[in-house]
């Protein structure tokens, strides 16, 4: 990987100054800035050391032997965890000078350390249940909890072990735990948890009981032991093969080939801007796919083989719609559906079509109907 000196780096950085656009009184930088954090207290420039998992979620620190000082942690992935240790509870530690949650700064230690094989001590507080803290909002959450809080009030929501943390017989896909707030963390491994869907009771344990009944939620130490094994979808890795969770080295930029095109929704609610809310457990990203699709070449091929009268017959569909599919016209996904399920029940024998070539008499028959048909509309609406 080539390495830029700082000197040229401070150039590459002035060089994109006539492209800020904005008003020098104010905004007097290059849009390419060189973040504050690659100086010490002091003005002077120092060697930052980094360690990176993801695109947000690496940590800037400096090493003198065994000694690692993190400088800048990122939070990515964790800061909507409740802090398991409140600031004033750090002593001895640095002022902190970032908006990040400060037991991160622990956290990231710890890591760091694992990763450079250094000896570390571990947080005091890993063994605390992972929780995260969401507001009671909505009337359906309250009438769940028999009105016991008020509105508004904060409630906790433990993370829940994906492997063998959920009681036998629940639905997975159904089930949030909501449990009362408080800062006692000691007390959290005992707090009653009720859950969302349908009220009832569970309690948490780090362990199952006999009957598979309690809750076994994620502990600080769980979420951090997988933190580092995050895979980046969007890269390749060194030697271009798919990024996965364990990839090292410097990554590669994935090739990426456009198909079909539709729109996607903002990916967060906007109610998170406002403070902790329960939809980030489940939220789904809306996306906006159009109703109508092309029917492919294999089809096309079909339904021109066919016959349109014979598709008309088996498939109730008009005989425009059908010249739509065989032209490559854009139709409803439900009419190439209704197409390609009458070709499938023809293949299989549960459907007889007659040809689709028809006999004079087939074709007299067919026109006297609709002028008896014809005239009779004529007749009654003569009467």
């Amino acid at each position: 990987m080539p390495v830029i000196s700082r000197h040229g780096v401070n150039e590459v950085s002035a060089r994109f100054a006539s492209l800020n656009p904005h008003d020098r009184k104010f905004v007097s930088e290059s849009i390419l800035k060189i973040e504050k954090v690659n100086d010490d207290s002091t003005g002077k420039p120092r060697a930052l050391l980094g360690f990176a998992i993801s695109a947000k979620r690496y940590a800037l620190y400096e090493r003198d032997g065994d000694d690692v000082c993190i400088i800048d942690p990122k939070a990515h992935g964790l800061g909507f965890l409740y802090p398991p240790q409140d600031a004033h509870e750090e002593e001895g530690k640095p002022p902190y000078s970032w908006a990040q949650p400060p037991w991160t700064l622990e956290a990231w230690e710890w890591i760091v350390r694992r990763e450079l094989d250094l000896k570390r001590t571990p947080p005091t507080w890993l063994h605390l249940p992972a929780m995260m803290r969401v507001v009671l909002s909505t009337p359906f959450v309250l009438a769940r909890l028999n009105r016991r809080t008020r509105p508004y009030n904060f409630l906790f929501c433990p993370l829940i072990d994906v492997t063998v943390g959920y009681p036998q017989g629940v639905d997975r896909a159904r089930f949030t735990l909501i449990a009362a707030f408080t800062k006692d963390r000691d007390a959290w491994l005992t707090l009653p948890c009720i859950d969302v869907a349908d009220g009832s009771e569970y309690e948490s344990s780090l362990a199952h009981d006999t009957r598979r009944s309690t809750v076994i939620p994620q502990t600080y130490g769980y979420v951090l032991h997988l933190y580092p094994y995050r895979e980046e979808s969007k890269s390749l890795a060194p030697d271009g093969s798919p990024c996965v969770a364990r990839t090292r080295g410097v990554l590669q930029r994935a090739s990426v080939i456009a198909g079909q095109q539709h729109f996607v929704g903002k990916e967060t609610d906007r109610r998170w801007e406002f403070g902790d809310d329960l939809s980030v457990l489940r939220s789904q990203s809306m996306e906006y796919r159009p109703r109508t699709t092309v029917a492919d070449t294999k089809l096309r091929e079909e339904v021109a083989a066919a016959g349109v009268r014979a598709l008309m017959r088996a498939t109730s569909l008009s005989q425009h719609t059908l010249e739509a599919i065989r032209a490559g016209r854009r139709v409803r996904s439900a009419t190439i559906q209704r197409v390609i399920a009458a070709f499938a029940k023809r293949d299989t024998g549960i459907s007889h079509w007659p040809s689709s070539s028809f006999s004079k008499a087939s074709s007299w028959r067919l026109r006297d109907n609709f002028c008896c048909r014809s005239r009779g509309i004529h007749r009654k609406n003569n009467r």
